[in-house]
This record gives structure tokens, C-alpha cells and sequence, in this order.
């Protein structure tokens, strides 16, 4: 229902140098998103991804993303209340239970794409 509502937006997110084969693109909905990637590092132990919107005053987390083994991973994101369409989405790498504010090395980063 995400992808087909009216005045969705879309975000590519693009591997980073930690992990160039990395991609992933988010469609964006008023209240939730559809987050679909492929071929990040298998995750190391004690670690997770953490999704990041980043926006005009400080990065708001987005919550945390498992990939398969193959990498890949396929997940529906409530948007916090306080976020608006971000200038701009990234995956970091956060120790288990995850961060306030980024800490970590960015795996895949994106801005809106305009349509």
C-alpha cells in the first residue's frame, strides 16, 4: 500500500567506501516507508545498521535493519512524528541496542530524488 499511495517519494542510497556494491532505495509515505537493499557486509557480531534521517537540526534514528545472508534486506520504517521528507538517508554501522546520534561508519547514504 506504501508504494502505491499518491505523492510517494523515493530515495536511491548509494554504497559508501566501506561498502561500494551496496545500494538501497526507500519509498516514502507520509507516516511509514518501504526500505529495500542489497549487498551489504554481513553484519559483524555485537553490531547493527542503524537507520539514520537526516535532517536540518540533528540525525533522527529510523531504527535498525537486518540483511539476510546474501546482504539483502527488505523492511517497513515508521516515520518518527518529527521527521519530514529528510534531506538526506544513511545506514551506520552501531554497536548492539544502537546509538543516539550516529557514531559509526556510513554504509549507504541517499537524498530525495526529485520527480
Amino acid at each position: 500500500a506504501v508504494v502505491t499511495t499518491p505523492g510517494v517519494q523515493q530515495l536511491a542510497l548509494a554504497g559508501q567506501p566501506l561498502a561500494p556494491r551496496a545500494s538501497a532505495r526507500a519509498v516514502w509515505a507520509e507516516t511509514a516507508l518501504v526500505f529495500l537493499a542489497s549487498e551489504l557486509p554481513v553484519l559483524p557480531t555485537g553490531d547493527v545498521y542503524q537507520l539514520w534521517f537526516v535532517t536540518p537540526g540533528d540525525p533522527v534514528s529510523g531504527g535498525f535493519l537486518t540483511p539476510d545472508a546474501e546482504g539483502s534486506l527488505r523492511a517497513m520504517v515508521n516515520i518518527p512524528d518529527s521527521v519530514t521528507m529528510p534531506t538526506a538517508m544513511a545506514i551506520t554501522l552501531e554497536p548492539a541496542g544502537g546509538v543516539r546520534a550516529p557514531t559509526g561508519e556510513v554504509y549507504l547514504l541517499g537524498q530525495p530524488v526529485t520527480q
